[in-house]
């Protein structure tokens, strides 16, 4: 158990892969999510030596799995086993982990599911509406910008220009 660390408490260079999805889990499926994420952690390999990792479910739509590479750098097919794992996860708790076209949307009623290509011809949408930036790929850059506005996101392509 020696190669789980909160999320907290990996460094910021750790690598982090985010993995969501539109309907909410239940108090009950996150509990038993991070119970299968604290075993898939303490068990990851990658070329025979264990990774030091952390994981867990956040806001109730996304899980977060991250490795400190220090040790044991994550590639093929220390990768294929966590997607493997994910791709479990997703049939046991009846979830779409893998759905890359939609985005999330942070709104005062709560998370808002949005095709990414409607950002641009959406009416409620602006260039300061909050998303969840999916594309980080640290630890580091989730705790300075995984939440950002639209505007400073790759979705901003999408938005109209203004003249």
């Amino acid at each position: 158990m020696d190669g789980i660390k909160p999320l907290a408490h990996l460094p910021a260079r750790a690598r982090i892969w985010i993995y969501q999805t539109e309907e909410a889990l239940s108090d009950q499926d996150i509990l038993a999510i991070n119970r299968e994420l604290t075993q898939f952690c303490s068990s990851w390999q990658a070329h025979g030596k264990s990774v030091v990792a952390g994981g867990a479910v956040v806001d109730s739509h996304f899980i977060l799995l991250a490795a400190d590479e220090t040790v044991a750098a994550v590639t093929g097919c220390s990768i294929d086993s966590s997607v493997t794992f994910v791709k479990m996860l997703g049939e046991r708790y009846e979830r779409d982990f893998f759905n890359r076209t939609g985005v999330a949307l942070r709104t005062d009623q709560g998370i808002r599911w949005v095709d990414f290509r409607s950002v641009g011809t959406d009416d409620e949408i602006s260039s300061d509406q909050i998303v969840y930036d999916n594309t980080v790929k640290t630890v580091g850059e989730w705790r300075a910008g995984w939440l950002k506005p639209i505007g400073e996101s790759w979705l901003a392509r999408f938005l109209p220009s203004k003249v």
